[in-house]
């Protein structure tokens, strides 16, 4: 909670006589921010709210909102008849299971339909049904009326808008009382009630502190509401009329799409860039994320990862749903996102890759004993590609040869060394193709450094590519940018990088010469500890790719917290 919003609940709360100052009901992740609950529609310490606020604990004599005038405002905020109830509480679930214990208790059945984005968080006894699968609930529904006491829905239109109506017209049709959750909809979807807004029938709805600027608020409106004693403290009556007052005359539900709009164009953008496969479901305001298996990875590892890599970038969702933030947290949130999906790609490769460690150090000349000792790992993804890493006898190399054939969406195979590298770096090796036949697309061979993480790599690259057939380059693959692309004799040279603080510098010489020619440099925002190795790429197919890499040299610092040793695998092309 910032300075300023303490400050004003502190203030508020001696206005109203409290001992301490309201809390908000959750706290967000440490440095973070919490994607799972609703936002507050309002931020308590922005001009606009804090002067609405401060206007209340000004006014002589300092007197408490009542809870009749609270309800005043949410009926005209929501476009309610003057006789429509109002229950006010400190928690949405204390209101929620009051409403479905009536419910029961009425039909004499136990069971509650819920169609939600995701079960209420205080609601453990309630099994969700997404709302895109609204077919299905209507059907089950339909089936058996007498089984349900109620049916509670979340009014977020997921392209089954027409769906949504229909359930509720079933349910109104068969005697069932309705309940929509508005505690994330309202306001954010359309001003005042989503459902209304869709046309959903209903007996109730229910908000939740979203209105109140966080802190611990609840209303329930309708009819013929059973009677609930738990009502919020006084300041926090203010807080909800000062919010509701200006909501009117300030909409947010177009701020709130805005925002949405942004996270969803750049995450959109990302998950093509890395060819992760997903799609982006609902309103600009709340959307929801849906993968799609790929790569040997089920759907549901997929999210499960993405959510776990959210939260190491300190983003906490909960499943599938997204609550887009305020539009100035939008930029951090989308780094986030941006993060995450690069790690999964990442993660995709991994999990589809073969890597085996314990082959020997297979170069010539002096090298730090802690090198040649953990030796290199051979990498190939796909796992079953036709690809063979393997060494030269006599200490002359590693040869990467492809066969010729299908390559699919991408093929990258060769070998890295498991051992971590600090400070200053200097990276090369020598290269000699005897084979290289690419097919219509690119080919590449690289000597890379990267990041333990995968997410920053950069290389030094021989390459021909689909527009310049037969002829061979080198450039500077940084971070995603190709630099100081060049045509040379591509078949024996050297290829180099360096680090020197936080420049980073991708070389190439001619073979048996010491003429390099800097191809790139980027300025990293880090000094990481990296790992280096060298390897092939192409896709779609290929006419055969060999080359052999001899006098490989590094020199680098080695942490003495080193990875864990990769031991040697059986290689799945030949198991069996």
């Amino acid at each position: 909670m910032s300075s300023a919003v303490r400050d004003l609940l502190a203030r508020l709360a001696s206005a109203v006589g409290l001992h301490e100052a309201p809390a908000p009901g959750r706290a967000s992740p440490a440095d973070g921010v919490d994607l799972s609950r609703a936002a507050p529609l309002l931020d308590l310490a922005s001009p606009p709210c804090a002067a609405r606020i401060e206007e209340r604990i000004a006014r002589p004599p300092i007197r408490a909102t009542t809870e009749a005038a609270v309800a005043a405002r949410l009926r005209a905020a929501c476009g309610l008849d003057a006789d429509a109830e109002v229950r006010l509480a400190r928690s949405p679930g204390v209101l929620r299971d009051a409403f479905l214990a009536a419910a029961r208790a009425a039909r004499g059945a136990p069971d509650v339909l819920c169609v939600h984005g995701a079960p209420p968080g205080d609601g453990a006894d309630l099994q969700a049904i997404p709302p895109e699968r609204g077919m299905e609930a209507l059907a089950a529904l339909t089936a058996d009326p007498a089984r349900f006491a109620a049916l509670l829905v979340e009014p977020r239109p997921l392209g089954a808008g027409d769906t949504l109506a229909a359930l509720c017209a079933a349910a109104v049709h068969h005697g069932l009382p309705v309940l929509l959750d508005e505690t994330a909809t309202a306001f954010r979807l359309a001003p005042g009630a989503a459902g209304a807004a869709q046309g959903l029938p209903a007996d109730a709805f229910l908000l939740g502190p979203s209105l109140a600027g966080g802190l611990p608020f609840a209303a329930l409106c309708g009819r013929d509401l059973p009677p609930v004693d738990d009502a919020p403290d006084a300041a926090t009556l203010l807080v909800a009329d000062a919010s509701l007052d200006l909501l009117a005359e300030r909409p947010v539900a177009d701020s709130a799409a805005a925002a949405g709009a942004e996270l969803r164009e750049r995450l959109v953008r990302r998950l093509a860039a890395e060819d992760v496969r997903a799609e982006l479901l609902g309103p600009d305001a709340m959307p929801r994320i849906r993968f799609a298996g790929q790569e040997n990875a089920e759907a549901p590892l997929i999210a499960h990862h993405f959510q776990l890599e959210l939260r190491a970038a300190g983003v906490l969702t909960d499943g599938p749903d997204l609550l887009p933030p305020p539009r100035k947290q939008i930029e951090p949130v989308a780094r986030a996102f941006e993060h995450a999906t690069s790690r999964i790609r990442t993660l995709l490769i991994e999990h589809n890759s073969y890597l085996s460690g314990g082959l020997p150090w297979p170069f010539a000349g002096d090298v730090d004993p802690r090198l040649r000792e953990r030796g290199l790992a051979r990498y190939r993804y796909p796992k079953l590609a036709a690809v063979d890493v393997d060494s030269l006898p006599d200490e002359r190399g590693v040869r990467i040869a492809f066969a010729a054939g299908e390559l699919g969406p991408i093929t990258s195979s060769g070998f890295y060394l498991p051992t971590r590298l600090r400070g200053d770096l200097d990276i090369r090796v020598t290269f000699r193709v005897e084979r290289w036949e690419p097919g219509p697309d690119s080919a590449c061979l690289g000597l890379f450094l990267q990041n333990e993480a995968s997410t920053a790599r950069y290389y030094a690259q021989l390459m021909s590519t689909a527009d310049r057939k037969g002829e061979h380059s080198v450039a500077a693959g940084l971070e995603g940018r190709l630099l100081g692309r060049r045509t040379v004799d591509g078949s024996h040279g050297q290829l180099r990088l360096t680090r020197v603080g936080r420049q980073v510098c991708a070389w190439y010489a001619p073979a048996d010469s010491d003429a390099w020619v800097e191809l790139g440099a980027l300025t990293l925002g880090c000094d990481d500890d990296v790992i280096c190795g060298a390897k092939i790429w192409s896709k779609v197919r290929c006419g055969g790719l060999v080359v052999l890499l001899h006098d490989l040299q590094v020199t680098a610092t080695l942490p003495a917290e080193q990875l864990p040793r990769l031991e040697p695998r059986p290689d799945p092309r030949r198991s069996g």
